[in-house]
């Protein structure tokens, strides 16, 4: 059995499969050869597109894993082996709690089983365990997959490894918490504006003005200035482009 492309006679390319058969005499010699061949364009097709989509899974640069519909994972692709460690044996056949930490609630994976077993796809964030032991921070999709009578088959995860942007976000955080800390106790009244109104205020604003917290963030300045000449001479100065800070004074109106 062979394949071949044939020019048809309107120019079209197609595939045909070729099964030969030599058909022989009574004493053993070939007498002909029988030729059957089928068009196999379209599964032709089919298995280009089949290919290139595993393909484009093989070497994606998200995590992609395919369990069964009880979750025994069927499927895994390279970056799968490269983050967590585990190669394709060592994961098929198993369930994906093979990287449960124990971090995140019971109730949170309850809530995704129940979401995706009722056809919705789920989106959210796993704490995992890597075969050497470290953790990883995964932001995930799971999808379920239905037949052509709408039943589920399969659920396909979709993840990509956040650690080191989960890392940074706790960062920056902490280094925002030392920084408000900072300003909050500099005896100085600060704020923080855009558009003119306030949107974050130390303790020593709210001394100086006598208004709470809540009464001067999100409020605009205009009601604070003692008129609106002053309000629009100073809006004026923060249209300017300044190289260092300036200082200027200005009168204010307190609760």
């Amino acid at each position: 059995t062979i394949e071949n492309r044939f020019i048809f006679q309107n120019g079209e390319v197609r595939w045909v499969e070729w099964t030969d058969n030599a058909v022989f005499d009574e004493k053993g010699n070939i007498i002909e050869f029988q030729s059957v061949g089928r068009d196999i364009t379209d599964k032709k097709m089919k298995d280009e597109e089949i290919n290139l989509l595993y393909n484009a899974i093989e070497q994606a640069p998200t995590i992609v894993v395919i369990t069964d519909k009880q979750g025994t994972i069927e499927y895994v692709n390279p970056k799968f082996i490269e983050i967590t460690g585990y190669d394709t044996s060592e994961a098929l056949g198993k369930s994906p709690r093979i990287l449960k930490t124990g971090f995140l609630p019971k109730e949170h994976f309850e809530a995704l089983w129940k979401s995706i077993s009722s056809g919705k796809i789920w989106k959210g964030e796993f704490y995992n365990r890597k075969k050497d032991g470290a953790m990883y921070w995964e932001s995930a999709s799971i999808s379920p997959v239905k037949n052509s009578i709408d039943e589920i088959t399969h659920f396909i995860k979709v993840s990509e490894d956040i650690t080191y942007k989960k890392l940074a976000e706790k960062d920056i955080q902490e280094k925002e918490e030392t920084l408000r800390g900072i300003l909050s106790a500099t005896p100085i009244g600060i704020n923080l504006m855009k558009d003119r109104s306030i949107v974050w205020c130390n303790y020593f604003m709210k001394e100086i003005t006598r208004y709470g917290e809540e009464e001067l963030v999100g409020r605009n300045t205009k009601s604070l200035y003692l008129s609106e000449d002053e309000y629009q001479r100073f809006g004026d100065l923060y249209k300017q482009s300044f190289d260092e800070p300036v200082r200027f004074e200005t009168q204010w109106i307190t609760k």
